[in-house]
């Protein structure tokens, strides 16, 4: 049920903000999941999780700049 609210959800904020601003907000969820998983699951965070989460937003960064 997850993945369809959160599809349905990102599809009504492309119709009323401006795409670059609903995927840089989009962007920024494994940013913001990194200190959750870390605090409240207590998992381990790899160096390749800090990597794949710079590359997604700068993915972004380089994509609404043009």
């Amino acid at each position: 049920m997850g993945p369809v609210i959160g599809v349905t959800l990102f599809l009504a904020s492309l119709q009323r903000v401006q795409a670059g601003v609903t995927q840089t907000i989009i962007a920024t969820i494994p940013a913001l999941m990194l200190p959750i998983a870390y605090f409240q699951k207590h998992e381990r965070i790899t160096t390749g999780q800090i990597v794949g989460t710079f590359v997604a937003v700068g993915g972004v960064i380089v994509l609404c700049r043009n």
